[in-house]
């Protein structure tokens, strides 16, 4: 009899690839602060170095900060300007008179102390007269206006002059005066540090950023520039991502779509992992099948044994017959017979 056929069979399974869990190195150590004081930050990094597929967990942050810089900044006192001077607390034998100034700004983290908040100065410093003595005949200028600061902030001394005709200084009084000036603190820039090397990129390919930072080691003061941008940042690793490619086995043909004349069967594979280009190859072949025409002739089998002679003499007929095995398709009627 016919051989058993196969007693065993397989087919494809699980196809869909194996999860895979992001992976990423190591922190990068902490970058320079963004503040020297009054609080800053600074942050480290760490990239990819395989991106999750086929459901694996997906990757952490990239980036982490941290406050630094967190003392508090030297701030130095500030004061109003100076009131005018008030009246001579005497008319003769040298008196004082004082002008006053108020703090604005206590100085904090050990800035600049303030300054004398009073300040006097002599005046009448000629000898009262005596009764029964000849007075002195004094001849004087009035002050002049007060002169030009000698420093342009920071504490500086003015000074205004009278002129004597007659009489003596000692007799007449001082010829000279100075009081402070231009007391507010001097414009200071802002000084920044050179630019720090680039971190590294937040992504290996596909297109990431990266930073540098520099820090203010003086800010600026009175109204001087301020400080510039202390971080900047730019594009890295442009160029698309390698793909990796995660095909399955490819599946079984499909049944023919046709049972002759020429038909089409295919048979396809999977790749979880994304693949614009088409780089891992094809995910589906084709191919024709059932190529035969289906002009099908008609066929017969062999003829059965001669039948009984219908005379027993003088000259009868006999018959003997055959079946049709297959009846004729398409254009199988204008092809010949075929005996099986």
């Amino acid at each position: 009899g016919a051989a058993c056929g196969d007693l065993s069979e397989q087919r494809t399974c699980n196809t869909k690839a194996c999860p895979e869990d992001c992976k990423v190195t190591q922190w990068s150590e902490f970058g320079m602060c963004s503040q020297t004081c009054g609080g800053g930050q600074q942050s480290r990094q760490r990239s990819v170095i395989q991106q999750p597929g086929g459901g694996g967990l997906g990757c952490p942050l990239l980036s982490e900060d941290r406050a630094c810089g967190t003392a508090l900044c030297k701030v130095d006192c500030k004061m109003s300007e100076w009131s005018i001077f008030g009246a001579c607390s005497v008319e003769c034998n040298g008196g004082t008179q004082a002008r006053s100034r108020s703090i604005i700004q206590q100085p904090t983290a050990g800035g600049e102390a303030c300054g004398k908040s009073t300040e006097e100065i002599s005046c009448n410093t000629q000898k009262c007269p005596v009764r029964g003595e000849v007075q002195p005949v004094c001849v004087m200028s009035e002050w002049s206006d007060w002169g030009g600061c000698n420093k342009p902030c920071g504490g500086g001394l003015s000074l205004r002059q009278r002129t004597l005709t007659e009489g003596t200084e000692e007799e007449c009084g001082q010829l000279e005066q100075s009081r402070e000036c231009n007391s507010q603190g001097c414009r200071v820039e802002c000084v920044v540090s050179a630019w720090s090397v680039w971190n590294q990129c937040s992504e290996p390919c596909g297109g990431g950023l990266q930073e540098r930072k520099r820090v203010a080691s003086q800010q600026s003061l009175e109204e001087g520039a301020v400080c510039p941008d202390l971080t900047e940042t730019r594009q890295c690793n442009s160029a698309a991502c390698a793909v990796k490619c995660n095909l399955s086995p490819w599946s079984a043909w499909s049944v023919c779509g046709k049972s002759c004349g020429g038909g089409e069967q295919e048979r396809i594979r999977t790749n979880p992992n994304p693949d614009p280009t088409g780089s891992c190859g094809v995910l589906r072949e084709a191919r024709e099948c059932n190529t035969q025409s289906c002009d099908v002739a008609c066929q017969v089998g062999e003829f059965g044994i001669w039948g009984q002679c219908n005379k027993p003499c003088g000259g009868g007929k006999q018959e003997r017959v055959r079946a049709v095995t297959q009846q004729p398709a398409g254009q199988g009627e204008k092809l010949s017979l075929i005996h099986i």
